[in-house]
């Protein structure tokens, strides 16, 4: 498990490492400029047919300490024979005491430095008044600032952005994106919200983001995600121990840790063992809903899977997945006949899950309220899924959060994706998008439901009136699961998985992983583009093999 901080998490941790465990700030920051240095000769590695002691780096130092952590990876690299230049790009009068220091460091040692200025409209750089004895005559002090690098280095905000970019700062950033050279983002990409993720006026775009000490909850969502590239959590010396017990509730989980949470399947199992699944899918314009969720539920372990569904679907089912077991309830039927066969579903099955293609009519909303009445009253604590139309139907008919209480808390999943939250919770979709992680909570809280909100990265979290209890932001799968049927699948897998695995908040973590998994080799084999559900359902076996691969390991 690898925690995940907020931007007031990461600056307690950096302050308890320093005044309570006594380890100077200048030796974390050493570290994290070798860190830095380091990535950066990988990266002109990889670009340069040359070798990097050839290549030319623009460092971008701001004002604070990630501006220090700038000038201090310039003045390694310097030593590393890097054609560098330190190019200061803040306040002076701002300047921390660190950043001042690191910067005179690397002055003494002869590093290239120089201010970022704009002249009669010119981008330009100016070589620091420390540094103008290099120069032979005042024309080479001052030249245009050009594309001319292998490399940039963003060392502008880290962490401590807390306005919109505006002035000669998103001059630079905007230019430089314009560029076409790698970028290497140092702990966050500037102009990225740290806690949010969102773009604070423009941003300058990475191909790889060294962080430190832990990842930042701006890194892990859209629009920080996609600035950040690929990225790299470097171990400085600030360590769990300086949370201080108050450890961060937010996390990933490696492969490892969801092999851990799966159980192994046992050698004198039966059907019966591996979970019976009831799953309300499908309508008659939606037969597809119904086998994806089903074979995907086989697929992820399932012993015995009971679709209901409307007597339309039977002959698809029978003909496309014959192993599973059909109920049908029609809209029209009478109501007593309708509890009756849904109460004796329900009493069958270890776990219930309803909402893969109903559609929204009143005929099927008494079917969603009947078997929910039923589990309420009843089956209080038996593991429930909700999924798509389900909750359509919730936010359309009922108050979402009265109506989801009833349940026993965090005996409910709900799946929705950022349209169907907008719908659940009130808030408009620009919202959800802005303030991801924190709306979710929040809607987890307010319904006692562990909730699985979907978006390019799946945050699965349980909440209270307090705070998060857990929240796993899950790193599998791509955009070309981004594909009809994709979420029933999900559906599937999320029911087999809360049969076996003890906790439902990790089985809900497992099955995301795995659906992501599953997905990503489904776009290996076959490419983005041409994915489709039932291609994910395919490779559920392969993403299940690997993690089982995963805890042999292990051992």
């Amino acid at each position: 498990m690898e925690y995940v901080v907020t931007t007031e998490q990461m600056r307690f941790c950096d302050r308890q490492t320093s005044a309570y465990y006594q380890i100077p700030e200048a030796v974390l920051m050493e570290r994290a400029a070798l860190a830095v240095a380091q990535a950066a000769i990988r990266m002109l590695s990889r670009t340069q047919k040359q070798q990097p002691s050839c290549a030319r780096v623009l460092i971008l130092c701001g004002s604070g300490n990630n501006g220090a952590d700038g000038y201090a990876a310039a003045r390694l690299l310097f030593q590393e024979g890097v054609q560098v230049c330190a190019l200061f790009c803040g306040e002076d009068e701002k300047r921390s005491d660190l950043n001042r220091m690191q910067a005179d460091i690397a002055l003494r040692y002869g590093v290239p430095c120089h201010d970022f200025v704009i002249q009669d409209g010119q981008m330009t750089i100016s070589a620091r008044k420390e540094a103008r004895s290099e120069y032979d005559n005042k024309e080479e002090a001052v030249r245009p600032l050009a594309a001319e690098y292998d490399l940039v280095i963003d060392a502008v905000f880290g962490v401590g952005l807390s306005r919109p970019l505006e002035g000669k700062t998103k001059q630079l950033l905007t230019e430089i994106g314009t560029w076409q050279i790698p970028v290497l983002a140092v702990d966050m990409p500037s102009g990225i919200d740290s806690q949010r993720g969102g773009v604070m006026g423009c941003a300058l775009a990475a191909e790889e983001t060294v962080t430190f000490g832990f990842r930042k909850l701006g890194l892990m969502t859209y629009e920080g995600a996609e600035h950040a590239g690929a990225v790299s959590v470097a171990k400085i010396g600030i360590t769990a121990d300086s949370f201080r017990g108050n450890v961060p509730k937010r996390f990933l989980l490696s492969a490892q840790d969801i092999a851990g949470m799966l159980p192994e399947r046992k050698k004198n199992g039966n059907k019966g063992t591996f979970g019976k699944l009831l799953i309300m899918a499908g309508s008659p314009d939606m037969s597809g809903a119904c086998t994806l969720a089903a074979a995907a539920a086989y697929r992820a372990g399932a012993g015995m899977v009971r679709i209901v569904t409307c007597s339309e679907n039977v002959p698809v089912i029978q003909q496309m997945l014959p192993e599973a077991l059909i109920t049908v309830v029609d809209e029209k039927l009478p109501m007593e006949e309708k509890k009756s066969k849904l109460r004796e579903a329900a009493l069958w099955a270890d776990v219930i899950a309803a909402g893969c293609g109903i559609g929204t009519t009143d005929g099927m909303w008494e079917n969603v309220r009947v078997l929910y009445d039923i589990l309420c009253n009843e089956m209080r604590e038996k593991p429930l899924i909700l999924d798509a139309d389900a909750l359509n139907l919730i936010a359309a008919k009922e108050k979402p959060e009265q109506f989801l209480r009833k349940r026993v808390p965090y005996r409910t999943v709900l799946t929705p994706h950022i349209g169907e939250l907008a719908r659940l919770s009130g808030y408009k979709i620009t919202e959800i998008k802005a303030d991801f992680v924190r709306i979710a909570e929040k809607f987890a809280a307010d319904t006692g439901c562990i909730l699985v909100a979907k978006d390019a990265r799946t945050y699965v979290c349980a909440a209270d009136e307090k705070d998060v209890l857990r929240g796993c932001l899950n790193q599998t799968g791509n955009d070309g699961m981004a594909t009809a049927g994709s979420g029933d699948v999900l559906t599937g897998m999320l029911s087999a998985a809360a049969a076996v695995v003890p906790d439902l908040f990790h089985a809900a973590c497992v099955s995301v992983y795995l659906h992501g998994l599953a997905g990503e080799l489904s776009s290996g084999e076959l490419g983005k583009d041409a994915v489709m559900a039932s291609d994910i359902v395919a490779h559920i076996s392969e993403a299940f093999l690997k993690i089982r691969c995963e805890s042999m390991r292990d051992e």
